[in-house]
C-alpha cells in the first residue's frame, strides 16, 4: 500500500509539473507598427560633441536646451547624472520635452591612456525609430536606427 501511495503521489506531481505555466517562457512579440518619432530628420546627423560635453556639468533636475546638430534642438530635464572617477565614466540621461516619450543617454569614457570616447542614444520605447551616436572618420554622428535594432523586448 505504501508503494502505491508513493507512486500515485509521484505521478500527480509529474503531471502538475508538465501542466505548469512556469514551463513556458514569456516572449513579447515586437510591434513593428509603432509610429516614427524622428521621421522628418535625416538618417545621419553631424554631432556637436562640445555642446554635449558641457551638459555633463549640470545637475540632475536641471532644464536643458541645446543643439545636437543643425536643425535638431533637444529640450528636456536631466533625469540622472552618474560619475565614476575610478573608471573614468561620466553619464547622464535627459528626458525630452519636445520629443515626447524619448530619452537621451550620453556618456563620456576616459581611457587609461587619456583617450576619450563618447556613446549615446536617443530612444523612445513608444516609437519605431531611434538615434545612436557613432564615430566615423574622426567625426561623431547620430545615425538613425530602428528600435528593434537596438533593443530586444
Amino acid at each position: 500500500m505504501k508503494n502505491l501511495y508513493k507512486g500515485i503521489t509521484c505521478l500527480i506531481l509529474t503531471l502538475l509539473c508538465f501542466q505548469s505555466e512556469a514551463q513556458h517562457p514569456f516572449v513579447r512579440e515586437p510591434d513593428y507598427n509603432r509610429p516614427a518619432l524622428f521621421q522628418p530628420l535625416p538618417e545621419k546627423i553631424n554631432c556637436r560633441i562640445s555642446s554635449l560635453e558641457s551638459l555633463l556639468q549640470n545637475a540632475a533636475g536641471s532644464e536643458v536646451n541645446f543643439a545636437l546638430a543643425d536643425n535638431f534642438i533637444f529640450r528636456g530635464t536631466i533625469a540622472s547624472v552618474a560619475v565614476d572617477e575610478d573608471s573614468g565614466i561620466k553619464s547622464m540621461v535627459i528626458r525630452s520635452t519636445n520629443f515626447p516619450g524619448s530619452a537621451f543617454s550620453f556618456s563620456k569614457i576616459t581611457m587609461e591612456d587619456g583617450a576619450v570616447k563618447y556613446t549615446g542614444r536617443i530612444i523612445s520605447f513608444q516609437h519605431a525609430d531611434a538615434y545612436e551616436l557613432g564615430f566615423e572618420n574622426g567625426q561623431y554622428y547620430f545615425v538613425k536606427k530602428g528600435l528593434y535594432d537596438l533593443v530586444n523586448e
